[in-house]
């Protein structure tokens, strides 16, 4: 069975696909609605079995709203995988839409809580400060997402009912936070529309045994529950509960790179494909691949996660780095490693697609030339 990756030109974030034999994967979806949509459909690609989004950066995740919400020769998606965060705050948002007060509150910390994405403050933050002891069970998760329309804005007024939630977020639609709010309301509800399996992943401050799921590993996550929505609907595990104080910190940790999902791809019980998203991979950076893999630089070879190409050896790595416009993504640590590839180099204008074949346990280039940085 034939095994490729491409690093699609999107063309600025992620997107990745990885096909397995007659299995699809794209691991993100880049930052704009429409181009990743017609770049599948350029490679005809009619069916995504597993769509994975690591976290609520815009250029990570905004394209899976254009390739959700497409009704005219549709691309089916049978799962989505989704940081667990994302559920528990369209749970809170959906029971608490018609408290006047809860929302009142949550605007006067608007300003005093949002912080970059790669604020130093995240190091060795403890995302499980955001919880509680209660949890929710996945078939009451289910019950309560069939009800997601009511706080989803982009529904028209007619048919999106005003509450206290979606009179908030109209008023302050504007504001970063609110509109990755606004963000992870809109991917859940079309994936709900389009009857996905969602597998919602929590983050994890230990190693533990991972599971294999479909040849992925998460590395920094663990599956805590399935919700299925359609004609058969399938509900299994439980989510967390936020504390009501914390609700405005937990859709910005949604969009900070240090809990952005990563996961590595086995083929032939080896990893071939590691998958870094924006993380710092503080969680798993000694690592010693000793055979042929691609590893997707970690948010477009940033500054802020040199640390990783330090750490992580190797003598057959192959690194792929995505565009992003930002001055301080292909740092110098980076252009030191050997086998780059970028989807664009600083300092050209063209954007190429990159594709490689797993041939004879080996990653072979089959378009894309290496980077010229």
């Amino acid at each position: 069975m034939s095994l490729t990756f491409t690093a699609l030109p999107v063309p600025e974030g992620d997107a990745f696909l990885l096909e397995d034999g007659d299995r699809m994967y794209l691991f993100d979806s880049g930052g704009n609605q429409d181009r990743i949509t017609k770049l599948l459909k350029a490679k005809n690609i009619d069916k995504i079995d597993v769509a994975i989004c690591s976290h609520n950066d815009s250029d990570h995740s905004r394209g899976f709203i254009g390739l959700l919400k497409m009704s005219n020769n549709p691309i089916a998606i049978d799962e989505i995988w989704l940081p667990e965060l994302w559920c528990t705050i369209v749970t809170y948002a959906i029971v608490n839409r018609d408290r006047v007060k809860v929302w009142s509150d949550i605007e006067k910390h608007l300003r005093e809580e949002y912080n970059e994405e790669n604020s130093e403050e995240w190091n060795g933050y403890d995302i499980d400060e955001l919880f509680g002891n209660e949890f929710i069970y996945a078939t009451d998760v289910g019950a309560l997402m069939a009800d997601i329309n009511n706080i989803d804005i982009s529904y028209s007024k007619k048919s999106s009912k005003n509450n206290a939630f979606t009179t908030f977020s109209r008023q302050y639609s504007s504001h970063p936070l609110v509109d990755k709010l606004n963000n992870i309301i809109r991917i859940v509800s079309l994936a709900i529309q389009k009857g996905c399996k969602i597998l919602w992943f929590r983050n994890i401050k230990l190693p533990y045994v991972a599971p294999y799921i479909y040849g992925f590993i998460p590395l920094n996550s663990r599956p805590v529950c399935i919700t299925k929505y359609g004609l058969y609907s399938v509900f299994v595990g439980y989510i967390k509960i936020l504390k009501s104080k914390h609700f405005v910190k937990a859709v910005n940790l949604s969009a900070v790179n240090h809990f952005s999902l990563v996961f590595e791809f086995w083929k032939e019980i080896v990893p071939v494909v590691r998958f870094s998203a924006d993380s710092d991979c503080v969680f798993k950076t000694h690592n010693t691949y000793t055979s042929s893999i691609i590893i997707t630089a970690p948010h477009h070879g940033s500054k802020y996660n040199k640390q990783v190409y330090s750490k992580i050896h190797g003598n057959y790595i192959i690194w792929v780095r995505t565009y992003h416009k930002k001055d301080q993504v292909g740092c110098k640590t980076f252009l030191r490693r050997p086998n780059r590839y970028c989807v664009k180099c600083p300092d050209k204008n063209v954007f190429q697609e990159i594709h490689f074949e797993y041939q004879s346990g080996k990653w072979q280039p089959i378009y894309g030339t290496s980077c010229q940085c």
